[in-house]
């Protein structure tokens, strides 16, 4: 679980250092650069969506949403 959770905390703070990065950026040649650096380490060190995935499913639910195995 403190993996799980480690890796939750790396996952949002790629995340976040992009858009911060993005927002500080007064061109939009920087804007993609600086979005795109983040995104790339996420992926290099192997981060998944599952973290989002396990917040936003049953988020969903809760807010009356259904939810099948073929829902994509």
């Amino acid at each position: 679980m403190l993996t799980l959770f480690l890796r939750g905390v790396l996952c949002n703070g790629m995340v976040s250092t992009g858009v911060v990065a993005a927002m500080m950026s007064m061109s939009v040649s920087g804007q993609a650069i600086a979005m795109r650096m983040p995104i790339l380490v996420f992926f290099y060190m192997g981060f998944e969506h599952s973290v989002v995935n396990m917040f936003l499913s049953p988020s969903g639910l809760m807010l009356g949403g259904h939810l099948t195995s073929g829902t994509t």
